[in-house]
């Protein structure tokens, strides 16, 4: 079977209702009906197609392979010559590729390199090169030619070259290394001291520090915080109420050569962090007195502070509590500002914080350092 027909009847949408059952209420009325459906179509003149699972897949199998066997009459020779064609670049294609293999055997290019490297374009059966464009802070790619700098350590890098030959390519990478140049001690010095891998916030207790470079440097350090102590390699830094910033000073030496760097160090607290440093520079301007409001933030909740005591020449006041923070301000006096006096000053103040929760008290000193100028 090729087509669906149609049922052709007599009357088409007519049907015989026999009753099966009838229910009725208290009063009488008929309330439900259960009733069979049959045809009373009258005359067939067409049974039409019977639909069901087993001869609806018999009929679209028969149709799709009508259908099919249809295209492939018509179409037979475009398609034998699509096969060959796809046929024909495939062999092709392989062809090409295994020339390209051949090629890429004479190919070296060098693992590691302390000069300028000229790459090859080209392969003796055909196979053309071109190169990845790389640009690292030791290698400048330029055309086909490799323009290198040489560091105080190896640099390695990857480049990736394709290989073509006619319809085929084949990707390689290639990892090159440039030595390290010979440099000299001042240099070398140079190098240790500026790449040594210092935290940037430290917490109370005792740290190892570095007493070598990568180039041979020695390392030694000093500090003038009073609130750390330096015996060897060994860094030991004591409790401190709110984060503070010290000075860590490296001297790398070798042989004669010798460098210096300052690495700046957060020594966390135990309570909290001022928004802003506790010691400051304030320069004379007459008439004009000055006033710095600084933030304590709070590591263990509720904190409370209070003025200790504090230069005469300036005023401490507690402004606020908000939370876990509490503001305080610094300010200049009267007498400091209008005074004829012509020396710079060290202006101390001192304050007490403490942890609501432990009812553990802290000092905490701040200096102003006010200048009169000329």
């Amino acid at each position: 079977m090729s087509e669906f027909k149609d049922r052709n009847v007599e009357f088409p949408s007519r049907k015989k209702l026999n009753v099966k059952e009838i229910i009725r209420d208290e009063a009488g009325e008929i309330i439900s009906l259960t009733v069979d459906e049959t045809r009373c179509e009258g005359l067939v003149t067409e049974e039409g197609t019977k639909l069901n699972a087993s001869n609806l897949n018999t009929i679209t199998n028969s149709i799709a392979s009508n259908c099919i066997n249809s295209f492939l009459e018509t179409k037979d020779e475009e398609i034998k010559s699509f096969i060959k064609t796809l046929c024909d670049e495939r062999i092709l294609y392989d062809k090409n590729l295994d020339v390209i293999k051949e090629d890429l055997e004479s190919v070296s290019i060098p693992s590691i390199i302390t000069e300028d490297l000229v790459l090859p374009t080209s392969c003796p059966k055909g196979t053309t090169i071109t190169w990845e464009n790389i640009n690292f802070s030791q290698v400048n790619f330029n055309g086909n030619v490799l323009n290198i700098t040489r560091g105080l350590i190896p640099f390695t890098f990857v480049i990736t070259a394709r290989y073509s030959y006619g319809t085929a390519y084949l990707d390689k990478e290639y990892q090159i290394t440039i030595l390290e140049a010979d440099g000299t001690d001042l240099e070398k010095v140079r190098s240790d001291v500026n790449s040594l891998n210092i935290p940037a916030v430290m917490n109370t207790g005792t740290v190892e520090l570095p007493t070598s470079g990568e180039f041979g440097s020695t390392i030694e350090w000093s500090c003038s915080s009073p609130l750390v102590s330096i015996r060897g390699n060994l860094l030991t830094l004591n409790e401190v109420a709110l984060d503070t910033t010290i000075t860590l000073r490296a001297v790398a030496r070798k042989n004669s050569a010798e460098d210096t760097k300052d690495y700046l160090v957060t020594l966390k607290g135990v309570l909290g962090r001022p928004t802003s440093e506790l010691s400051f520079v304030w320069t004379k301007n007459f008439g004009s007195p000055k006033s710095k409001q600084i933030s304590i933030v709070s590591y263990v909740g509720t904190i409370e502070m209070m003025v200790v005591s504090h230069s005469e020449l300036i005023d401490i006041s507690i402004d606020k509590v908000i939370g876990n923070m509490v503001t305080f301000t610094v300010s200049e006096t009267y007498a400091l500002n209008q005074g004829d006096n012509t020396d710079n000053l060290v202006l101390p103040y001192v304050i007490s914080v403490s942890n609501n929760r432990t009812g553990d008290e802290y000092l905490v000193t701040g200096n102003v350092h006010y200048y009169v100028g000329v």
